[in-house]
């Protein structure tokens, strides 16, 4: 058996937010994780199953693509041994510095495996993978395809050898952007003097700098406050996620001055205490992985197409040629300041010359998002019910449950999906927005304007979280029996798709 998430309970008491993950717009929840069952017997291969439960750490929740490979893994590994190896895939702190204190757990004990990109170790004195980041040295996601399956893979980990961990693959997850809210940066002097957000990485930060930027690395909520606040205006993010924290995702589809990958690492005690056959399990099991990432990931062109489907108001251009070499003039000092350490120019040569040998991705082509009225709407509708029915909005305690599936149906993303998936409860009445003992997010109100509901968070309290004394959604509704459908549902702060998906795609039951 493979553990991951285990199947969980949302329950929302009102309207109060919260934030997960990178998502702007969240609502307060209890979580209520269930049990997981574990198999038993003896596996043909001759192991109990399960012999060996291990954990494996991840800095992203559920529908994030580190947690896909890190099921797939998890997967692949109970198959190499029939189950007789079970792991557990668990998420790890929103903390700065969030990838490094997961690698110290690992190197610690405490995790027996985690997975992490490759751009934690150099923070940790593994200089050997700071030769992926040499700006603009892997081209696209074919030649981090290439790199990632070669014996080039090999000789990068090989510097986790002595730091406590072992490497066991290193594993392809796309290229990074650097993406602003409305306007993309296309020139490096778009980030002169601007935040950054970026996973801490001395290499990857000294980059940033190089091109103007002052890096910082928020996490959870902080991402959203630091965003409203103005310290931090630019994601270093992928067409993915990007829709998550803004609103209006822009970025240079041909900008992409860095990969994604992942190091996949065991702690070396726990490896050591493992028999031969279970080591050499999870060895092949991170081979196939790698392949399984090569073969199956969306190209960049695919994810850019599909922000723009799914965020009305996403952006994406091509910079040119001659921006693109302004971005790289920038970076030379880092260049060659990092090409300076033989070892690191040894592998960046061996990488450049991979590039040769490996045919282009698919290039990524300009897209707009839906048009957006002067109202801010992107294109909802009443679906031709123009009247409130009944005329006054029927007060009450409303639930109902949404699956993950459902809210990726209305173009929400996997991430964000799985984050808010669950079961919701909302408590409307007398001019208040959730429970009168609400401990979450006290002082959330409603008003009904021009026949709609207009709902605001109170001004603080542990739920409220991004959203706090903004408006979180307006709607209007028809009430069927004890079905209540808010209609033309729109967000007042954070992603349309999310508030709308989650208060407006399906029906809520009235309980009382």
């Amino acid at each position: 058996m493979v553990t991951s998430a285990c199947p969980r309970e949302v329950t929302v008491p009102g309207g109060a937010s919260r934030s997960l993950g990178p998502v702007v717009v969240g609502l307060a929840t209890t979580l209520l994780a269930a049990g997981c069952g574990a198999p038993g017997g003896i596996s043909q291969a001759g192991f109990a199953a399960p012999s060996v439960r291990l954990t494996l750490g991840v800095a992203d929740p559920p529908g994030f693509y580190s947690w896909t490979l890190a099921e797939e893994f998890a997967r692949r590994v109970a198959s190499e041994t029939d189950g007789a190896i079970e792991i557990e895939v668990t998420q790890g702190d929103e903390i700065r510095g969030w990838n490094q204190a997961l690698a110290r757990r690992a190197v610690d004990g405490d995790l027996d495996l985690t997975l992490l990109p490759a751009q934690t170790w150099d923070v940790l004195d593994v200089p050997s993978l700071t030769a992926l980041y040499v700006p603009f040295l892997v081209r696209d996601e074919e030649h981090l395809d290439a790199l990632a399956t070669g014996d080039v893979a090999d000789e990068l980990l090989a510097g986790l050898d002595g730091s406590g961990v072992t490497g066991l693959g290193l594993l392809p997850g796309g290229m990074r952007h650097f993406f602003a809210d409305g306007a993309p940066p296309v020139v490096p002097d778009d980030l002169d003097g601007v935040g950054v957000r970026s996973a801490l990485s001395t290499t990857v930060w000294s980059m940033i700098e190089a091109f103007g930027g002052s890096p910082d690395d928020p996490n959870g909520a902080e991402v959203g406050e630091e965003l409203r606040a103005g310290r931090v205006t630019v994601l270093d993010s992928m067409f993915a996620l990007a829709d998550g924290p803004l609103g209006a995702p822009a970025a240079a589809g041909d900008v992409a001055p860095y990969p994604l990958a992942f190091t996949l690492v065991v702690n070396d005690g726990r490896l050591q205490r493992l028999p031969v056959g279970h080591r050499q399990a999870l060895r092949d099991a991170a081979v196939d992985t790698t392949a399984w990432a090569a073969s199956t990931r969306p190209s960049e062109a695919q994810e850019a197409q599909e922000l723009c489907e799914r965020a009305p108001r996403a952006k994406v251009v091509l910079a040119g040629p001659d921006a693109v070499r302004s971005w790289k003039d920038a970076a030379a000092d880092v260049v060659g300041g990092l090409r300076a350490d033989p070892a690191v120019d040894a592998l960046a040569e061996r990488i450049d010359a991979l590039a040769d040998r490996t045919e282009p991705a698919p290039a990524v082509r300009p897209c707009h998002g839906a048009e957006v009225d002067a109202d801010g709407d992107a294109g909802s509708s009443t679906d031709g019910q123009s009247a409130n029915i009944p005329v006054d909005f029927p007060e009450g305690v409303y639930r109902k449950e949404i699956t993950a599936e459902e809210l990726i149906d209305v173009g929400v993303t996997a991430a964000d999906a799985h984050a808010h998936a669950g079961v919701w409860m909302m408590v409307i009445r007398d001019g208040r927005y959730g429970p009168e003992d609400d401990q979450e997010c006290p002082g959330s109100t409603y008003d009904v304007v021009d026949g709609r509901i207009v709902v605001t968070l109170g001004p603080e309290g542990p739920g409220c979280g991004e959203a706090a004394g903004q408006v979180l959604y307006s709607a209007g509704w028809r009430l069927d029996g004890d079905q209540l459908m808010l209609t033309d549902v729109r967000s007042g702060h954070g992603s349309d798709l999310l508030i709308t998906g989650i208060f407006g795609s399906t029906a809520w039951t009235r309980l009382e």
